[in-house]
């Protein structure tokens, strides 16, 4: 197989930068990605398939599943929260041999948590309520402090002790809720994953649309790109109302005053409950504090243990009239390598394909057969002539044209530095070679 080495100028190393868009919906316990209801059966609406596996396998033993043999490995993993108490040895106490599984599909979607300050202004803490507000948001709010001065070389709304909370951080507080007072009473905090944003959410591309009874009522956007989120459309133009970490995937909006104060909707509705109604035991009472006025810190808020399924007298203390679209863009960095092959004039003009030999002329099925003439444990000869076939057409029938040189490529190896195939490009057609011709295969490759 003829071999031919890639000169200095036919290797090229670029980046490709890809600013994938995304639209994401949300209404009365839905959410919708880019318009499409689900990316498969087992993928909850709203959420990506990371590897894209079971994502419409029926339930049973027609599932893909990941696994790990327990002492197959010497160089076997050890889980770093496993203990000796009885909740966590579990895999201490598997016999060697035993299978141990997981679940695909992995699916991922922006989240979006509450925080809400305890009792009224000046507030003391973090109110903590079961299914609307937790200690975990509260600790990711207090863990973004830095990231969020960092970012005051592009805005000082960016300063997190003068925007965010008032004085400071208390180490050593008795729990975590009273460890920061909020100067808001409402703030939304969103999460984007890496499947959504890759590198950074663009800067520039954010926009949040807040829709009541289907009218829009307000709009924000970045549009200085230096993470402000900014009102466009509302009663407060111009004012911003939360800010983005681009890099980190991170929204806080902070707005608290009414988008429409004619309007009141379950924004405040638990996420997780046992009943509708107001009677049973274990009844969940419907409250009159879960309703509230629009406002940009509810942003989003479309969760509800009440369901449309439910009564409407139910459905009224649930975000049932609301509804929310948020767009924006992902940066993905692609490095990639570009590579030109060459098959110039005169070269390229032998085959080790056995159909390129006359099988008139050739007798045997193997390359040993048809072109070696003398082996054994001292020598090595091949055959000094080996007549090959013509492949040229003719116009004519039963007529040869009259011989050229004449090969077919299929596809290209590449080869390292030790002579190791490490990849392949193959033609969707093969390329007629002649000596005449010359021809430059451009290699693309995404890293």
């Amino acid at each position: 197989m003829p071999k031919k080495k890639f000169g200095p100028d036919d290797i090229f190393y670029n980046t490709v930068k890809t600013y994938p868009q995304n639209t994401l919906k949300y209404y009365f316990n839905q959410s919708y990605i880019n318009n499409r209801q689900t990316d498969g059966n087992r993928v909850q609406s709203g959420s990506i398939s990371l590897y894209e596996l079971n994502v419409d396998r029926i339930q049973g033993s027609d599932l893909i599943q990941p696994f790990i043999i327990k002492g197959e490995n010497l160089n076997d993993f050890v889980f770093n929260n496993v203990t000796g108490t009885i909740e966590t040895n579990e895999y201490l106490e598997l016999a060697v041999g035993t299978q141990i599984t997981g679940a695909y599909p992995f699916t991922s979607f922006v989240t979006r948590e509450r925080l809400i300050g305890n009792g009224s202004a000046p507030y003391n803490g973090f109110d903590i309520i079961d299914g609307v507000s937790s200690r975990n948001t509260v600790h990711k709010f207090i863990a973004i402090e830095n990231v969020m001065d960092y970012g005051r070389v592009r805005s000082p709304k960016f300063d997190f002790k003068k925007f965010y909370i008032l004085g400071d951080i208390v180490p050593n507080a008795a729990s975590i809720e009273g460890a920061a007072s909020p100067r808001q009473k409402y703030m939304a905090l969103f999460s984007f994953p890496e499947i959504f944003k890759a590198q950074r959410i663009k800067p520039g591309s954010l926009e949040l649309n807040f829709y009541v009874t289907g009218t829009l009522i307000g709009t924000a956007k970045d549009n200085k790109r230096n993470g402000e989120i900014i009102e466009t459309l509302g009663p407060r133009t111009n004012g911003v109302v939360g800010t983005v970490l681009y890099e980190e995937g991170i929204l806080l909006l902070t707005g608290n005053y009414s988008l429409d104060s004619s309007v009141q909707d379950g924004y405040l509705c638990p996420v997780t409950g046992t009943s509708t109604t107001i009677k049973g035991p274990g009844a969940v009472t419907l409250q009159d504090a879960w309703k509230d006025n629009p406002k940009w810190a509810h942003f989003g808020a479309y969760e509800s243990f009440i369901q449309p399924t439910d009564s409407v007298f139910s459905q009224s203390y649930a975000p049932v009239s609301s509804s929310y679209e948020l767009k924006f863009k992902g940066t993905n960095t692609i490095p990639t390598l570009t590579m030109f092959a060459h098959a110039d004039k005169n070269e390229f003009n032998w085959s080790n394909n056995l159909t390129y030999v006359d099988r008139n002329f050739a007798t045997g099925s193997t390359y040993q057969e048809i072109a070696v003439a003398e082996t054994g444990s001292t020598v090595y000869r091949e055959k000094e002539y080996i007549e090959v076939k013509n492949t040229i057409s003719s116009s004519f029938a039963n007529y040869s044209a009259s011989y050229q040189d004449q090969t077919f490529i299929t596809k290209v190896n590449i080869y390292d530095d030790n002579d190791i195939l490490i990849g392949t490009a193959k033609l969707a057609k093969p390329v007629t070679k002649t000596n005449s011709t010359d021809y430059t295969f451009k290699l693309k490759i995404d890293l």
